[in-house]
């Protein structure tokens, strides 16, 4: 199954707004008139659920073919974030929608240990017949559009059929008319923006004891790995906690100790205040190391939920990819990496505002 892909977009949004985010996708769900899918790793019972489920029925409710596909472990993890009454008050969203004629697919991997183990779709794409394509890193969750440092891009062209396909790949029947016309849409405008869109998932590896021992090799982390070996004086990400795979890992400490600057910026550990510290325990056992290489490190006190990498200030990386063991072995991610300067440069603006943000403290100690 091909990975790599060369593809190109007649447009490039990159949005950072929380609440312009939502608007646009509450937008796209009230003009869809034929189909609309929407991805998730999870969704939490607050107002913004509330909201997203009375337009996706009147969307269903209208004749709109409404998909809404949310990770089933993603799920049982965020049961943390709502309480007993929040899970029956989504249950009932979910039925609602499903009566209204929505459907709801949970996606769970194929291998009972790579359920057991965590293994997911991690993916948040958002589409219409209309041919806008929302990739984003947020979830239907406040905490995404109230609290979390998020980002999402909105796509239209050759890029988005990729997408779609990338999506249809998880569902087990999936209506290819849709493909060919989110194909169809645009045709004639010209493609402006190039890209590489790398996409995986880790769960079709062919392995019996998968995710405990892949065959295959992630040909996201493989790519991530030659562009920092490739890197000559500055690597610059963002990762919602920093713990990577250990090749990943290695990689980038060998680019620090030949004279590449890094700098990670991920969360603080009050992130998941009232929830959980164990992520960042476990990124901050790296802190000795890293800091003893030369890392820039900071942490964002509201939680960095992005997922950016910028290598010597030419190569942009963007999707759902986080540096956490989990998404090389374990989740199906997405990434568009670019060379183009438009691009480039919103990121530049990105990470420099992120240094000046008071919210953004530089670990020290």
């Amino acid at each position: 199954m091909q990975h790599y892909f060369k593809t190109s977009a007649t447009k490039f949004q990159l949005i950072l707004d929380r609440q312009q985010e939502w608007r646009a996708r509450i937008d796209m769900v009230e003009k869809a008139q034929r189909f609309l899918y929407v991805s998730t790793y999870y969704i939490e019972y607050d107002d913004y659920a509330i909201e997203f489920f009375a337009c996706l029925r009147r969307a269903a409710k209208r004749g709109v073919r409404v998909y809404l596909i949310i990770d089933g472990f993603g799920q049982v993890l965020s049961s943390n974030l709502m309480t007993k009454a929040g899970k029956k008050k989504l249950h009932a969203l979910l039925n609602e929608l499903v009566a209204n004629g929505g459907k709801t697919v949970f996606y769970r991997p194929p291998k009972l240990l790579q359920r057991l183990l965590g293994g997911g779709y991690h993916i948040k794409y958002q589409v219409s017949e209309a041919g806008d394509m929302l990739f984003s890193s947020s979830n239907i969750s406040q905490m995404s559009f109230k609290r979390w440092m998020e980002f999402s891009v909105l796509l239209r062209g050759p890029v988005v059929a990729l997408m779609l396909e990338d999506l249809f790949r998880i569902l087990d029947a999936p209506c290819e008319s849709d493909l060919v016309a989110v194909t169809e849409v645009g045709e004639g405008d010209a493609s402006d923006f190039l890209f590489e869109f790398i996409t995986y998932i880790p769960a079709n590896d062919p392995s019996p004891l998968s995710p405990i021992l892949q065959r295959e090799k992630n040909p996201i982390t493989e790519k991530l790995i030659d562009h920092i070996e490739a890197a000559r004086s500055k690597i610059v990400l963002t990762s919602f906690y920093f713990k990577p795979q250990p090749r990943l890992f290695a990689a980038i400490q060998r680019a620090a100790q030949r004279g590449v600057r890094v700098e990670i910026h991920h969360s603080h550990r009050d992130a998941l205040v009232g929830v959980t510290r164990v992520p960042w325990l476990a990124a901050s056992a790296r802190y000795p190391a890293m800091l003893q290489n030369g890392f820039a490190i900071y942490e964002h006190k509201l939680g960095q939920h992005t997922k950016f990498v910028l290598i010597d200030e030419r190569l942009a990386w963007l999707g759902s990819y986080n540096f956490e063991h989990t998404a090389d072995d374990r989740l199906a991610e997405a990434m568009l990496v670019t060379t183009d300067d438009r691009v480039v440069r919103q990121v530049q603006r990105f990470f420099a505002a992120l240094r000046a943000d008071p919210q953004s403290q530089l670990f020290t100690q």
